[in-house]
């Protein structure tokens, strides 16, 4: 038997391998012939460029600190506290769509303008360009409306870190076509293996007997949402900041059981603490093939595995910017505790006088810290402790009583869906629109009324959702999975994120940009995780069948 489903799975993979090479193999073929006639980049050698301060090295043009202190620039300093460090290259550029493309190293941000002397009127700049420590490489977009003489772009320098330009190419619209084309047909292709995969191999898709379904249902629309959110470009970010994060920290207290003191910390260590560490891990690993098709050396890969490293450690985002969501799991683990502790006291009066407290502290942190001089931000997230603790305490008190009510009275579920989506929406909105977007890590809220109406009322609107069409959903829906696997989707976001953002961008004026953007990272982080569950199930299975037989021999 085990021979059997070797084969059976053997056959499985190499028709996958054999489809995954027609489909990547027709992409490059499809788009390399308008590659081939558009790679060659306009601008001269990075060489040719020219700087008031530094000399062209072999390696580059390269500056930092003790370079910029020695040298006194800081006297030229502008008012936008930074220095012109290289410019170039006087091109004249007739009208149409162009890409700036450059390849540096840095450790610190820094900037880059494309500037044309009495002929800025006539550049249209897509979008700002800012050169990012955790990457290698930018792309700069703009569209010329008119032909212009002198076109340069200046890199520019603000006195901090390091900044090393490898390479500065030009091109135009063509190379910007070709590659959007490779760009869609990429996408097509990841959204095309992921489905084969779950064809392929459905029966490992299925909830386990020991899980909800709409609890994971539920699950999965907010990881959906929380994927949508964290879209650049998103035109309806702070619509969904408004609830998304308060979402979980609910549907946690909801969910919460009480159990033995022991008990509860084993699935705390065992369902936050350790997927933390292991995804902080894993996304670290991830960075090293980014990181060698990019001017990094053996030393500079080993220097940046150990930053994010010593980043899980410490709970420092700004050394592992990919792991940036993963703020949430420590933080729920040590919210849910002191929830817990909470629980013993006695008195239900002094418990939700606690838990006011504590959304009156989350509230007020930033002005608070800043009153008495502390940092806002605190290692692992944990400054957004007071306002998850009350939405533990919101899901556990306030939707436990509403939902179990409506259990008892027929279609009650319509009687409160459409009001919580009415209050929590227009909640959203005035919140949005008269006071300040909501972001549950930096602690900016807006109003506490409307933000706390908001959140519940999406929340409350979305569970009862859920819980409605229970007996519709079946253990192989497909967001009933994802929510059941929600924190691979958490760990993953912004490692799918930073792949899409690197590849070239659409073209000029294309619409919903952002939402092809959203597709692409969905079917880029699906595909990695179909993938990454096959792999384990595969090795459970054959783990499983190798293991003797606990029948005795008769």
């Amino acid at each position: 038997m085990l021979i059997d489903n070797v084969k059976n799975n053997t056959v499985k993979v190499i028709t996958l391998f054999i489809v995954m090479l027609l489909c990547f193999g027709g992409m490059f073929f499809i788009s390399g012939s308008m590659v081939t006639n558009s790679d060659k980049a306009l601008s001269p050698a990075i060489d040719t460029w020219e700087s008031r301060y530094i000399k062209f090295s072999d390696d580059g043009w390269y500056i930092d600190e003790m370079i910029f202190n020695h040298s006194g620039l800081s006297d030229d300093i502008g008012d936008e506290g930074n220095i012109e460090f290289i410019y170039g290259p006087f091109l004249f550029l007739e009208k149409g769509s162009y890409v700036v493309k450059i390849n540096y190293e840095c450790s610190d941000y820094q900037t880059v303008r494309i500037y044309s002397f009495e002929n800025e009127d006539k550049i249209s700049v897509k979008e700002p360009t800012v050169l990012s420590p955790e990457d290698c490489e930018t792309c700069y977009y703009f569209t010329v409306n008119d032909d212009i003489d002198n076109f340069e772009v200046r890199v520019c320098y603000n006195g901090k870190g390091s900044l090393q330009i490898n390479d500065i190419s030009l091109y135009d619209d063509d190379w910007n076509h070709a590659y959007y084309i490779r760009y869609c047909l990429f996408i097509l292709s990841l959204i095309f293996i992921s489905f084969l995969l779950v064809i392929l191999f459905r029966h490992r898709f299925s909830l386990a007997d020991n899980r909800s379904p709409w609890i994971d249902l539920a699950r999965g629309v907010g990881i959906l949402l929380v994927l949508f959110g964290h879209t650049e470009g998103n035109p309806l970010t702070w619509f969904v900041y408004g609830f998304h994060m308060p979402f979980f920290f609910i549907l946690s207290g909801f969910m919460y059981k009480d159990r033995p003191m022991t008990v509860f910390l084993k699935k705390l260590v065992k369902g936050y603490i350790i997927p933390y560490f292991a995804y902080c891990f894993a996304n670290s690993l991830l960075r090293i093939p980014y990181m060698l098709v990019g001017p990094y050396s053996f030393s500079g890969v080993m220097n940046s595995l150990e930053a994010y490293w010593i980043g899980s450690l410490k709970g420092s985002w700004r050394q592992m910017p990919n792991c940036m969501p993963l703020w949430f799991l420590p933080t729920l683990a040590v919210s849910l505790f002191i929830f817990k502790m909470i629980q013993y006291i006695r008195s239900s009066y002094i418990r939700y006088m606690i838990y006011i407290c504590l959304a009156i502290t989350g509230y007020y942190w930033n002005f608070i810290c800043d009153r008495i001089g502390i940092d806002r931000e605190w290692p692992f997230g944990f400054h957004a402790i007071p306002t998850a603790v009350s939405f533990i305490a919101t899901g556990y008190v306030l939707i436990k009583f509403i939902m179990a009510k409506a259990d008892h009275r027929a279609h009650s579920g319509f009687m409160i869906i459409i009001p919580a989506l009415a209050a929590g929406t227009v909640s959203i909105i005035l919140n949005h629109l008269y006071f300040s977007n909501v972001d549950v890590y930096f602690n900016k809220y807006g109003n506490i009324v409307l933000m706390y109406l908001g959140a519940v009322c999406m929340s409350l609107a979305l569970l009862t959702i859920c819980r409605s069409v229970e007996p519709h959903i079946s253990r192989s829906n497909t967001i009933a999975v994802i929510g059941a696997y929600s924190t691979f989707f958490f760990a993953f976001d912004f490692w799918g994120r930073s792949i899409v953002t690197s590849l070239p961008k659409m073209l000029p004026g294309i619409q919903f940009e952002w939402m092809i953007s959203y597709i692409a990272k969905l079917a880029l982080v699906g595909t990695f995780f179909v993938i990454w569950h096959l792999i384990k199930t595969g090795f459970a299975d054959i783990a499983a069948r190798l293991k003797p037989s606990e029948q005795h021999n008769l």
